[in-house]
Protein backbone atom coordinates (compact mmCIF):
# COMPACT_ATOMS: atom_id res chain seq x y z
CA UNK A 1 0.00 0.00 0.00
CA UNK A 2 1.41 3.69 -1.08
CA UNK A 3 2.04 5.74 1.96
CA UNK A 4 -0.50 8.19 2.80
CA UNK A 5 0.03 12.07 1.57
CA UNK A 6 1.08 14.20 3.37
CA UNK A 7 -1.03 16.74 5.02
CA UNK A 8 1.28 19.92 5.48
CA UNK A 9 1.46 20.96 1.87
CA UNK A 10 0.98 24.18 0.72
CA UNK A 11 0.11 25.42 -2.59
CA UNK A 12 1.23 29.69 -2.41
CA UNK A 13 -1.07 30.27 -5.32
CA UNK A 14 -4.01 28.63 -6.98
CA UNK A 15 -6.40 29.22 -9.60
CA UNK A 16 -8.59 26.17 -8.74
CA UNK A 17 -11.90 28.12 -10.90
CA UNK A 18 -9.65 27.35 -13.83
CA UNK A 19 -9.54 23.71 -13.88
CA UNK A 20 -12.36 21.53 -15.59
CA UNK A 21 -15.11 21.60 -14.46
CA UNK A 22 -14.58 25.12 -13.37
CA UNK A 23 -16.75 25.46 -10.47
CA UNK A 24 -13.92 25.29 -8.08
CA UNK A 25 -15.15 22.54 -5.51
CA UNK A 26 -14.25 19.67 -7.66
CA UNK A 27 -10.64 20.87 -8.23
CA UNK A 28 -10.44 21.41 -4.32
CA UNK A 29 -11.85 17.94 -3.61
CA UNK A 30 -9.23 16.40 -5.69
CA UNK A 31 -5.98 18.54 -4.30
CA UNK A 32 -7.18 18.10 -0.32
CA UNK A 33 -7.11 14.52 -1.20
CA UNK A 34 -3.67 14.80 -2.53
CA UNK A 35 -2.68 15.55 0.78
CA UNK A 36 -2.69 19.81 0.44
CA UNK A 37 -3.50 21.44 3.55
CA UNK A 38 -3.24 25.27 2.77
CA UNK A 39 -4.76 26.16 -0.83
CA UNK A 40 -3.76 30.12 -1.57
CA UNK A 41 -6.69 30.50 -4.15
CA UNK A 42 -6.49 33.68 -6.06
CA UNK A 43 -9.42 35.49 -7.86
CA UNK A 44 -8.47 37.33 -11.22
CA UNK A 45 -11.47 39.43 -12.28
CA UNK A 46 -15.03 40.47 -10.16
CA UNK A 47 -16.62 37.39 -12.34
CA UNK A 48 -14.53 34.96 -10.22
CA UNK A 49 -14.00 37.11 -6.85
CA UNK A 50 -17.47 35.49 -5.31
CA UNK A 51 -16.12 31.87 -6.11
CA UNK A 52 -13.33 32.37 -3.66
CA UNK A 53 -15.42 32.93 -0.96
CA UNK A 54 -18.08 30.35 -1.51
CA UNK A 55 -14.81 28.40 -1.18
CA UNK A 56 -13.18 29.32 1.52
CA UNK A 57 -16.70 29.28 3.56
CA UNK A 58 -16.27 25.26 2.37
CA UNK A 59 -13.31 24.32 3.59
CA UNK A 60 -11.21 26.71 5.76
CA UNK A 61 -7.92 24.96 4.00
CA UNK A 62 -8.51 28.02 1.11
CA UNK A 63 -7.20 31.12 1.91
CA UNK A 64 -9.25 33.76 -0.81
CA UNK A 65 -7.36 35.89 -2.72
CA UNK A 66 -9.45 38.79 -4.71
CA UNK A 67 -7.68 41.11 -7.49
CA UNK A 68 -7.65 42.36 -10.92
CA UNK A 69 -5.30 40.70 -12.98
CA UNK A 70 -3.13 42.64 -15.73
CA UNK A 71 -5.06 40.52 -18.34
CA UNK A 72 -7.97 42.12 -16.96
CA UNK A 73 -7.28 45.13 -15.89
CA UNK A 74 -9.17 47.29 -17.97
CA UNK A 75 -12.39 46.06 -16.80
CA UNK A 76 -15.09 48.57 -16.91
CA UNK A 77 -17.17 49.46 -14.04
CA UNK A 78 -16.58 50.01 -10.19
CA UNK A 79 -14.04 47.12 -9.76
CA UNK A 80 -12.29 48.99 -7.29
CA UNK A 81 -15.27 49.60 -4.67
CA UNK A 82 -15.85 46.15 -5.41
CA UNK A 83 -12.75 44.92 -4.80
CA UNK A 84 -12.67 46.83 -1.16
CA UNK A 85 -15.79 44.89 -0.41
CA UNK A 86 -14.68 41.67 -0.81
CA UNK A 87 -11.42 42.46 1.30
CA UNK A 88 -13.60 43.67 4.12
CA UNK A 89 -15.60 40.93 4.34
CA UNK A 90 -12.47 38.47 4.00
CA UNK A 91 -9.17 38.65 5.97
CA UNK A 92 -7.31 37.58 2.90
CA UNK A 93 -4.79 39.35 0.47
CA UNK A 94 -4.56 40.99 -2.55
CA UNK A 95 -4.02 39.48 -5.55
CA UNK A 96 -3.96 38.51 -8.29
CA UNK A 97 -2.72 41.54 -9.44
CA UNK A 98 0.82 42.71 -11.18
CA UNK A 99 1.98 43.94 -14.52
CA UNK A 100 2.79 42.01 -17.69
CA UNK A 101 4.60 43.26 -20.92
CA UNK A 102 3.51 40.14 -22.71
CA UNK A 103 0.95 40.28 -25.37
CA UNK A 104 -1.54 38.71 -23.07
CA UNK A 105 -1.65 41.91 -20.54
CA UNK A 106 -4.07 45.02 -21.15
CA UNK A 107 -2.99 48.43 -22.45
CA UNK A 108 -0.12 49.99 -20.47
CA UNK A 109 -1.84 52.76 -18.86
CA UNK A 110 -4.28 50.89 -17.74
CA UNK A 111 -2.18 48.10 -16.20
CA UNK A 112 -0.45 50.87 -14.37
CA UNK A 113 -3.97 52.35 -13.10
CA UNK A 114 -5.39 49.24 -11.80
CA UNK A 115 -1.96 48.18 -10.01
CA UNK A 116 -1.29 51.41 -8.02
CA UNK A 117 -4.48 51.59 -7.05
CA UNK A 118 -4.58 47.87 -5.87
CA UNK A 119 -1.07 48.25 -4.32
CA UNK A 120 -2.69 51.17 -2.35
CA UNK A 121 -5.41 49.85 -1.25
CA UNK A 122 -3.16 46.83 0.34
CA UNK A 123 -1.31 49.44 2.20
CA UNK A 124 -4.46 50.78 3.30
CA UNK A 125 -5.81 47.64 4.48
CA UNK A 126 -2.72 46.19 6.00
CA UNK A 127 -2.97 43.70 3.40
CA UNK A 128 -0.28 41.02 1.51
CA UNK A 129 -0.49 41.28 -2.28
CA UNK A 130 0.06 38.42 -4.61
CA UNK A 131 1.89 39.87 -7.81
CA UNK A 132 2.28 39.16 -11.23
CA UNK A 133 5.32 40.38 -13.07
CA UNK A 134 6.53 39.59 -16.36
CA UNK A 135 8.94 41.56 -17.88
CA UNK A 136 8.42 44.78 -15.79
CA UNK A 137 10.79 44.85 -13.46
CA UNK A 138 11.29 48.62 -12.79
CA UNK A 139 8.15 49.80 -12.98
CA UNK A 140 7.22 46.96 -10.34
CA UNK A 141 10.22 48.35 -8.11
CA UNK A 142 8.85 52.21 -8.78
CA UNK A 143 5.40 51.21 -7.98
CA UNK A 144 6.71 49.35 -4.86
CA UNK A 145 8.51 52.07 -3.55
CA UNK A 146 5.18 54.58 -4.20
CA UNK A 147 2.99 52.07 -2.71
CA UNK A 148 4.57 49.45 0.25
CA UNK A 149 2.79 47.18 0.41
CA UNK A 150 3.32 45.54 4.17
CA UNK A 151 4.14 42.25 2.29
CA UNK A 152 4.04 40.89 -1.28
CA UNK A 153 4.37 37.70 -2.97
CA UNK A 154 5.99 37.44 -6.24
CA UNK A 155 4.27 34.30 -7.81
CA UNK A 156 6.30 32.14 -10.61
CA UNK A 157 9.22 34.23 -10.11
CA UNK A 158 10.83 35.14 -12.98
CA UNK A 159 13.42 37.33 -12.54
CA UNK A 160 16.77 36.92 -12.14
CA UNK A 161 18.88 36.10 -9.06
CA UNK A 162 20.52 39.40 -8.97
CA UNK A 163 17.14 41.34 -8.40
CA UNK A 164 16.27 39.14 -5.49
CA UNK A 165 18.06 41.33 -3.10
CA UNK A 166 16.06 44.29 -4.29
CA UNK A 167 12.95 42.42 -3.74
CA UNK A 168 13.55 41.29 -0.36
CA UNK A 169 14.63 44.55 0.88
CA UNK A 170 11.08 45.51 -0.04
CA UNK A 171 9.46 42.97 1.51
CA UNK A 172 9.46 40.17 -0.67
CA UNK A 173 8.42 36.46 -0.74
CA UNK A 174 8.79 34.25 -3.80
CA UNK A 175 7.02 31.33 -5.12
CA UNK A 176 7.90 28.93 -7.83
CA UNK A 177 5.89 26.38 -10.39
CA UNK A 178 7.42 23.06 -10.99
CA UNK A 179 8.56 24.42 -14.27
CA UNK A 180 10.91 25.42 -12.52
CA UNK A 181 12.95 22.09 -12.74
CA UNK A 182 13.57 21.89 -16.06
CA UNK A 183 16.87 21.42 -16.81
CA UNK A 184 17.07 23.96 -19.17
CA UNK A 185 15.89 26.86 -16.95
CA UNK A 186 19.20 27.38 -15.30
CA UNK A 187 18.30 31.23 -14.63
CA UNK A 188 15.61 30.33 -12.88
CA UNK A 189 17.61 27.54 -10.57
CA UNK A 190 19.59 30.47 -10.13
CA UNK A 191 16.79 33.01 -8.73
CA UNK A 192 15.11 30.00 -6.53
CA UNK A 193 19.09 29.39 -5.06
CA UNK A 194 19.51 33.18 -4.34
CA UNK A 195 16.06 33.15 -1.83
CA UNK A 196 16.53 32.71 1.40
CA UNK A 197 14.16 29.39 2.77
CA UNK A 198 12.16 31.39 4.82
CA UNK A 199 10.87 33.42 1.87
CA UNK A 200 10.62 30.56 -0.14
CA UNK A 201 7.30 28.96 -1.34
CA UNK A 202 5.99 26.64 -4.08
CA UNK A 203 3.12 27.06 -6.43
CA UNK A 204 0.66 24.89 -8.64
CA UNK A 205 0.32 27.90 -11.21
Amino acid sequence: MPPAAPSHWCDAHCHLHDIPPHDGFAALADARAAGLAVLVHCGTQPANWPLGARLATADSAVVPCFGLHPYWAAAPGPWLDELRAALLAQPSAVGEIGLDRTRHGAPWPQQEAAFAAQLALAAELERPAMIHAVRTWQPLLTHLDAHRPPRFLLHAYNGSAELVPQLLARGAWFSFAGATLRPERARAHAALRAVPADRLLAESD
